[in-house]
């Protein structure tokens, strides 16, 4: 069975821990919540997606370890196929602690990138990469991202991305390959040298890109679309009982690329705004159950909030 949406890059078991607020330097606080989950951009992205009915599937490189284990494990619970991930003795997940505020709803993540690997430059299969209708990629290995957008763009197979990093000096080159890209505020603002979403959106775009996302949380997103006409529009945020905002963006993107592949016909909006009900469901998600939320739950959220005429 051929793949809608094929992912490489970052895969991560997160613990995360809620407190009241952050605590002050040498001062000891309590924990009111511990868990333990998928996290990473495209593998977040990836069990969005294949929990909407997007037929999904990871493409990474992973060890015999235990953070492995359970990352593949919850990956496959998630409905993503695991077909493709390459075994690798001494790889492992990213591995991150995400402290989030009660108070304020922020977070803070600290990451450990030690024996985790990113897309590399022999896998996956370039047959694997040409079946798929849709590649979604990030910047976690980027001789191997390069690889893999070069092998969809040649084949007509659309790539929607989300970037947190520039560093490499080949950033640019993976950038201008990117069909559909989306990405937070404050990195578009960074990387296009806009004072505003709105201005990112419409200095990222270029004739290659059919849209251009950009994510502001509770403000919610701003848009350039092929379809949509020249000037960036404004997506509001859905107003919910915040929960836990980590992964809110990765199931934005998930659920962006889920439209993109089973409603090809529909706008860019309605993609845009589907992915917005998606992520404010993550945001309320008060158990583990309901993190990736399941297509009916979004649909409803999305009908009530934009009613048909």
């Amino acid at each position: 069975m051929s793949l809608e949406i094929l992912g490489v890059g970052c895969v991560a078991l997160d613990e995360s821990l809620l407190v009241d607020d952050y605590p002050a330097e040498d001062a000891k606080i309590a924990i009111r919540e511990r868990s333990r989950r998928l996290g990473g951009i495209t593998a977040n992205a990836l069990a969005a997606a294949a929990r909407l009915g997007a037929r999904s599937g990871f493409a990474g490189t992973l060890g015999d370890d235990h953070a492995s284990r359970r990352v593949l494990g919850e990956l496959n619970r998630a409905g993503v196929d695991i077909s493709l991930v390459r075994r690798q003795a001494d790889a492992r997940p990213i591995r991150s602690t995400i402290i989030s505020s009660g108070k304020t709803r922020s977070r803070t993540i600290l990451y450990d990138l030690a024996c985790a690997v990113g897309a590399t430059p022999d896998w996956p299969p370039e047959d694997a990469i040409r079946g798929a209708t849709v590649l979604l990629i990030d910047h976690f290995g980027m001789e191997g991202m390069l690889r893999a957008a070069k092998i969809a763009a040649a084949a007509g197979i659309p790539i929607v991305a989300d970037f947190e990093s520039n560093e490499r000096p080949d950033f640019g080159e993976l950038l201008a390959l990117v069909d559909h890209l989306i990405l937070s505020c404050n990195f578009a603002q960074r990387i296009a040298g806009a004072d505003n979403p709105a201005r990112a959106a419409d200095l990222l775009w270029t004739n290659r890109r059919q849209a251009v996302v950009v994510t502001c949380g509770r403000e919610g997103c701003w848009f350039r679309a092929a379809d949509s006409g020249p000037l960036p529009q404004h997506v509001p945020a859905i107003a919910v009982a915040v929960h836990d905002t980590t992964g809110c963006g990765d199931v934005f993107r998930g659920a962006y690329a889920a439209a993109l592949v089973q409603s090809s016909a529909s706008s860019s909006l309605a993609r845009v705004r589907f992915a917005t009900a998606a992520a404010a469901l993550r945001a309320a998600a008060t158990t583990p159950a309901d993190r990736f939320p399941d297509r009916p739950a979004v649909d409803r959220l999305f009908a009530q909030t934009w009613p048909m005429p």
